[in-house]
């Protein structure tokens, strides 16, 4: 799990992590995780001009506010402050693909908290298939209070009674935003804001 270490976060080691969290070394906490999904035209544009993919990414999250109940229809959602925790139970339960701080960068270009990354169709499919079969009552089995704040998972709430819906709720729009991304063969960018 990625510990907090003077606000920083730096991969996960020891047995059963699979360095879901590496490609999160050195950002900061206090952002939500935001997600696009984008055609493979979109992908290729932003590969190829990481200027426009910085500044679309940054108009759109300014601009657009996520409504959390459509999220199989928006193009642009956010997991507000659960991303990390929803890293913690997927990770825990073995995700064969990290749709919190997985894929490759977008550019090496720092948008605040590190560089975009994003998801080709072919990982947005493998996520959807299996954030579809996993039921939530399963990974809400991996939900540990005091590893997750021993091991600094962000935000420090974990012993709040309202902690487990607060991610079931944005697992939630996880899944059905991965759903809906692969049904139409999209990639998926992701970033902190």
């Amino acid at each position: 799990m990625p510990p907090v270490q003077e606000h920083r976060y730096h991969a996960p080691s020891g047995p059963g992590t699979r360095g879901a969290a590496a490609g999160q070394e050195g950002h900061r906490h206090g952002h939500d995780r935001a997600y696009e999904r984008i055609t493979t035209a979109q992908l290729s544009q932003a590969l190829q001009d990481p200027r426009w993919a910085a500044d679309h990414l940054a108009e759109l999250a300014e601009n657009t506010y996520p409504a959390q109940d459509s999220a199989a229809t928006d193009r642009f959602v956010d997991v507000d402050k659960a991303w990390n925790g929803i890293w913690f139970l997927l990770n825990a339960a073995r995700s064969p693909i990290d749709v919190v701080a997985g894929g490759a960068p977008v550019s090496d270009e720092d948008l605040g908290y590190g560089p975009a990354r994003y998801l080709t169709p072919g990982e947005v499919a493998a996520a959807a298939s299996y954030l579809q079969a996993m039921p939530w009552q399963q990974l809400a089995g991996q939900f540990d209070p005091a590893q997750m704040t021993a091991d600094g998972i962000y935000p420090a709430i974990w012993d709040n009674d309202c902690a487990l819906d607060y991610l079931r709720s944005n697992y939630a729009v996880l899944v059905q935003f991965f759903g809906a991304a692969a049904a139409a063969g999209d990639a998926v960018i992701l970033w902190l804001t």
